[in-house]
């Protein structure tokens, strides 16, 4: 990113663009650091069968940002619509046992998401942009599990 743009055949494209994805019923799933790691596999995997660049992958509790670029190709409900599809399909078929606790219908995304478009800024920008909205994140009440309400207490640094 940094000032750099994408230079095709007939078009010159920068920035690109954050999302939050959040699991069905705001699940707290993403407490389990193998839950983490596989979605940001997953997410990683499907960014390069695209050509896309996935910049940085970072999640609450109960959602995951994204920032992406090099998205010429793409919508932007046609990134969200593969990147949610295509993790949900890996995610539920690797960890069913770690993520049927959590799911209480047929998929592991909520219907919706947040976009927002992202110009061409420094790595610096999104990092402290990042930090500071995971911050409240993880250290807000979170509850819901299938079997139980529960509240519990997080600070970033206990998942870093």
């Amino acid at each position: 990113m940094s000032g750099s743009y994408l230079h095709n055949r007939h078009s010159v494209t920068g920035g690109g663009f954050h999302f939050q994805f959040t699991p069905k019923y705001r699940q707290p799933v993403f407490e389990d650091r193998v839950i983490r790691d596989h979605t940001k596999n997953a997410f990683e995997q499907i960014a390069e069968r695209m050509g896309i660049t996935l910049n940085r992958v970072e999640f609450g509790p109960d959602h995951a940002h994204l920032f992406v670029t090099d998205v010429k190709n793409y919508s932007e409900s046609m990134l969200a619509g593969r990147l949610k599809g295509a993790s949900s399909r890996l995610i539920r078929r690797n960890l069913w046992d770690r993520v049927k606790l959590y799911e209480w219908g047929d998929s592991f995304w909520s219907d919706g998401y947040f976009s927002e478009a992202v110009g061409n800024m420094t790595q610096d920008t999104i990092q402290y942009y990042i930090t500071r909205q995971q911050r409240k994140h993880w250290v807000r009440p979170i509850l819901k599990t299938q079997r139980h309400t529960r509240l519990t207490q997080h600070t970033l640094s206990d998942f870093n």
